[in-house]
């Protein structure tokens, strides 16, 4: 899903840039997008 999101062809090229740990303000800036693409009832419940 995260390769189709990003438009990218193959998934290894996903892994190469994305696979590496977040640090602590990447992770946040994902989520905010995240949270304004996926539906809410499609989100872990916390």
């Amino acid at each position: 899903m995260q390769k189709d999101l990003l438009r990218h062809a193959d998934i290894a090229t996903t892994m190469n840039i994305c696979g590496r740990a977040l640090s602590a303000d990447m992770r946040k800036s994902h989520n905010k997008i995240v949270k304004q693409l996926v539906p809410e009832s499609l989100l872990p419940k916390k």
